[in-house]
Order: C-alpha cells, then sequence, then structure tokens
C-alpha cells in the first residue's frame, strides 16, 4: 500500500526544506573550517553551474552565494561580501523565517522590495560594465 501516493508537499514546507539545507551549508562551512581545518572551497572543484554564466561568461547576482555561505560559516564576513553581497541579508531573512515561521510585512512591504530589487540590478549592471572576470 502506498501512503505517499496523495500526499502534497505544501510550497511552505518546500521553503523551509530549502532554508534548512542552505543553513546546513554554512554550518558545514564553519565546522569543516573549525573542526577538521579544512576549507571546502579550496576542495571544490573550480567550475560555475549558473546557467547564466554558462552561456555568457558573466556573472549572476546569484554567482559566488555558495562561495559566500561557506564563508559565513567560518564567520569571514569579508570575504563572504566579496564573494556575494547579497548573502548577509538573504541569510538574515532565511533565519528569521524559520526562527518565525513567516517573513516580517517590514521586509514585504513594496517599496522595500523595489529598492532591493533595483540595487540588484544596479550593482550587477555596474559588474557587467566594469568588472573584468
Amino acid at each position: 500500500m502506498n501512503y505517499f501516493k496523495n500526499t502534497v508537499i505544501q510550497p511552505a514546507h518546500l521553503l523551509r526544506i530549502g532554508i534548512g539545507l542552505i543553513l546546513c551549508l554554512v554550518a558545514s562551512g564553519g565546522l569543516f573550517y573549525y573542526v577538521w581545518e579544512i576549507d571546502i572551497i579550496d576542495v571544490l572543484p573550480n567550475f560555475s553551474l549558473c546557467p547564466f554564466q554558462l552561456i555568457t561568461g558573466a556573472a549572476c547576482p546569484g554567482c559566488g552565494m555558495t562561495r559566500a555561505f561557506l564563508k559565513l560559516g567560518q564567520l569571514n564576513i569579508t570575504d563572504a561580501i566579496q564573494a556575494n553581497p547579497y548573502s548577509i541579508p538573504l541569510l538574515f531573512i532565511m533565519v528569521l523565517y524559520l526562527w518565525l515561521g513567516y517573513i516580517p510585512s517590514w521586509i514585504q512591504q513594496k517599496i522595500l522590495i523595489r529598492i532591493s530589487f533595483s540595487l540588484v540590478v544596479a550593482v550587477w549592471i555596474v559588474d557587467l560594465l566594469f568588472i573584468t572576470n
């Protein structure tokens, strides 16, 4: 008998699972670094899984997020910001969501979302125009 045949996973549960996996990545970055003195970034192969970067050769706004989260796990804020400056506010929002069970209304305000989106696009355009890889 298949008990999971009619089970529907709610989007909120998938979001919590995804956030939990990302926070496990952050924790593993710190665990490997402080317990076994292994920097996972040095062990990982140096290639990109980003489809935008594979097609165009240019980084997208999400590029470097894995490295940034691993560096945050090592409590290396400077390297995390260099890898991807959006990692710190994103990590804050994810922890807040897991802790509260929802995203507070002050984060969901349309003006804050528009400003954040505009900032991401502006920084990305500057990176595309002036930074060579």
